[in-house]
């Protein structure tokens, strides 16, 4: 036996006799004997062996021990390629249209087409669809824009559509909205109810004097106290969660919406989220942006107040081991636009040049660099990722910035996985009595 590539060792800070040992791999996290501990490293220098098979048994359990012949990368890869490639799930991110009642200061989408999505290209999505659900086990919507409910309608004729195929294909079936909210009335939200459209995003960036200069409508007027009223009257028709898009100008302002939220008896109603405006193409100043390691330690510090406000349900971020890492590095997951364009990732929508096709014509496959840059890349034989023991709770970072030539795609566990795998250890202590 030999000691896994990806183990993580933290010291407990309330006594010296026990370590959290924490594996990236399996993803397991266990409370070890400094005694063992020590047991456990003499092995790795070959020293000694390890004689207790209890403890033998519960370190390779989780993953804490491998078998001398086994590498570890192998199995990564192969997650990732089972993942990738996997037919069991289709997910598609629908722009009815691009159309937008905003004027955000960041938006990623000045400049395109303003279209609606056609009957045409709505039967040819249809059938696109159709085409590729007989093998799925489910079958996921996510409704973006521009702004979607401005096409409303559509939403709905094809939701009925689909609902119908799933039945059919006994596919199971999910949808969510990502929405300004401006529009999200009390009869909206039901009639997205009845189109099984069970989640809504909706971004408020702070107090009414912050977000009303960061996300006017398109006539200039603020927007701020619609949202939130819409947002305190559909919460029992739709699950919502709030996204606070967050930069240098807003990040220590936050405090100020967390409290309008709480008075008005949203805090045990609504997620709440960090979102971190980027410089996608070319924006927003850069100099406005957050840094990976600004916004990693910002996170962590506001996930740990929202929980202990009583935003979100869990005590502490745990991580989640990675297959491929979205529906950009994803062969079942396509972004589509109103012209029916389609896309690997939603910040290329609208932009013809990164389409990879067209459901109108599916023989010209069009940027098929950009779809090889996506889906070809292997982050296990990356110089870097390969030798990175976050791999299996990061696989390579965001493919938008990677295939952009970023240099800050890492996963925030790059910078507080510690403190995440502490506060979690903490909580569940402190659940069991302990």
């Amino acid at each position: 036996m030999k000691i896994s590539n990806y183990n993580f060792y933290y010291p407990l800070e309330s006594n010296n006799q026990e370590t959290l040992i924490y594996n990236s791999r399996t993803n397991a996290l266990a409370l070890i004997e400094n005694d063992n501990l020590n047991l456990l490293k003499r092995q790795g220098q070959g020293q000694v062996q390890i004689e207790d098979s209890e403890l033998q048994s519960n370190l390779l359990r989780g993953g804490f021990i491998v078998a001398d012949d086994l590498n570890e990368l192998d199995l990564i890869r192969l997650s990732l390629l089972k993942s990738r490639f996997s037919d069991q799930f289709l997910g598609l991110t629908i722009a009815p249209t691009m159309d937008c009642n905003f004027n955000c200061i960041y938006c990623y989408e000045k400049g395109r087409q303003d279209s609606y999505m056609s009957a045409q290209v709505q039967q040819a999505l249809y059938n696109f669809t159709e085409d590729r659900i007989d093998k799925a086990k489910h079958f996921s919507i996510t409704w973006y824009g521009g702004e979607p409910l401005l096409a409303l309608d559509t939403i709905e004729e094809l939701s009925r559509q689909f609902i119908r195929l799933c039945a059919e294909q006994q596919v199971s079936y999910s949808a969510g909205i990502v929405t300004n909210g401006y529009q999200l009335t009390t009869e909206t939200a039901k009639r997205l109810q009845s189109a099984k459209v069970s989640m809504a995003q909706i971004t408020l960036d702070g107090s009414p004097e912050i977000h009303d200069q960061r996300r006017p409508l398109a006539s200039g007027q603020g927007s701020f106290a619609t949202i939130l009223n819409n947002i305190q009257a559909c919460a029992e028709f739709i699950d919502i969660t709030i996204r606070i898009n967050t930069d240098q100008e807003n990040a220590g302002k936050i405090d100020s919406l967390l409290d309008i939220l709480e008075s008005s008896n949203l805090k045990d109603k609504v997620n709440v989220y960090l979102g971190f405006v980027d410089t996608i193409n070319d924006c927003y100043l850069d100099d406005k942006c957050l840094s990976r390691k600004q916004s990693s330690h910002l996170n962590y510090l506001e996930e740990k107040k929202l929980s202990e406000r009583c935003f979100i349900c869990t005590s502490a971020k745990y991580p989640k081991l990675y297959g491929n890492f979205c529906g950009a590095d994803n062969s079942s997951s396509y972004v589509v636009d109103p012209d029916g364009f389609l896309y690997k990732c939603w910040n290329d929508i609208g932009l013809p040049e990164c389409a990879i096709g067209n459901v109108l014509d599916l023989t010209n496959r069009y940027n098929n660099q950009l779809f090889s840059n996506y889906m070809l890349y292997m982050p296990t034989d990356d110089p870097l990722c390969k030798k990175c023991k976050l791999l299996p709770i990061c696989m390579g970072g965001c493919p938008h910035l990677r295939v952009n030539d970023r240099q800050d795609q890492c996963s925030e566990y790059k910078y507080n996985l510690e403190s995440y795998i502490r506060d979690y250890a903490k909580a569940l202590s402190s659940h069991s009595g302990n």
